[in-house]
């Protein structure tokens, strides 16, 4: 048997009883999905914890392999799908933040800071203790039986998500060694270089001069800040911004190739499709065909107008 309980913003769905939470929801699988969840994004910060089963899931062209106790923070408007559109057996709890706008269950303050941790967050993917299901299912118990109690027990559980997050990063940061403000800190500017020198080859041994670092010393930094190698990374940033040149301009794959460093127009399609699952000319004719046509159409209705009220999402981006 397949169970899904979902609270959301689709159509058919009951309404979350926290404006910050627009979806919550649990799935329970006993036979494999086929063709569910393909390559997609959306406005909003997602979360998915696996309690039991396996799970692969695909995030801007890297896959992160999820066993029980494990969950994954993606961000908005990174490309998310599961491998190969399959949802394999296993039991899976998910909701999404909403941190585009503040809803009245939350004072400025607060969503401030919390916005401020989704966005800075560390690790892509992290282990959180049994609470964290304790603390989801009484959020989902409160919509299952809604009362008078129902909205308060759904903001003290959102609380307590959002501790737990807070707590589990800590933890992290701990065992590999590397402080919340450092690993910002590499992170902003290495990005900062890697923008600014978008048409030119970038090395480990050149981002490790740019932080007065021994290069070995560098990547072990860079790779427990982030979460992938630094090469890895400057592939990301480039292919990201190869997304927005196949997007709003008309150069061709040659001219984009050369334009961001790479080899031959042979590797950057190669690299692209690795990355997106569309190789750059099918993803200028398909996506932004779509895109023209329906803004934001793999998202529901009500996410697409918050969203179309930001012109950049970038802040919001991993950093």
């Amino acid at each position: 048997m397949n169970i899904l309980e979902r609270y959301g913003i689709r159509e058919g769905d009951q309404a979350s009883l926290h404006s910050s939470l627009p979806v919550i929801g649990r799935r329970a699988i006993s036979e494999v999905l086929e063709n569910t969840i393909f390559a997609h994004s959306m406005p909003f910060f997602q979360l998915i914890y696996v309690e039991s089963g396996e799970l692969d899931w695909w995030v801007e062209g890297e896959f992160y392999h999820l066993s029980p106790g494990k969950l994954i923070l993606v961000k908005p408007y990174e490309t998310q799908s599961s491998l190969k559109g399959k949802l394999p057996v296993g039991e899976r709890y998910f909701l999404q933040f909403n941190m585009y706008e503040k809803g009245p269950e939350i004072t400025q303050d607060e969503w401030i800071k919390i916005r401020k941790l989704l966005s800075e967050y560390i690790p892509r993917t992290i282990t959180v203790g049994k609470e964290f299901k304790h603390s989801f299912e009484k959020l989902l118990e409160a919509h299952r039986k809604p009362n008078s109690f129902s909205p308060l027990i759904a903001k003290a559980q959102f609380y307590e998500i959002i501790s737990i997050l807070n707590q589990a990063q800590e933890s992290y940061l701990k065992a590999v060694k590397v402080e919340h403000t450092a690993a910002i800190s590499i992170i902003k500017t290495v990005n900062s270089y890697i923008n600014a020198n978008l048409d030119t080859v970038i090395t480990s041994s050149k981002l490790a001069d740019l932080l007065e670092l021994s290069e070995v010393h560098f990547r072990r930094k860079f790779q427990a800040a982030s979460g992938i190698s630094p090469i890895k990374y400057v592939n990301f940033k480039k292919l990201q911004e190869a997304r927005r040149l196949l997007t709003e301009t008309e150069l061709n794959i040659s001219q984009i190739a050369v334009e961001l460093a790479f080899s031959s127009s042979q590797h950057f399609s190669h690299s692209f499709s690795k990355a997106f699952s569309l190789s750059p000319r099918e993803y200028r004719k398909e996506v932004l065909s779509a895109f023209k046509k329906a803004p934001l159409k793999k998202v529901s209705q009500v996410s697409a107008e918050i969203a179309s009220r930001f012109t950049k999402v970038d802040q919001y981006k991993a950093l």
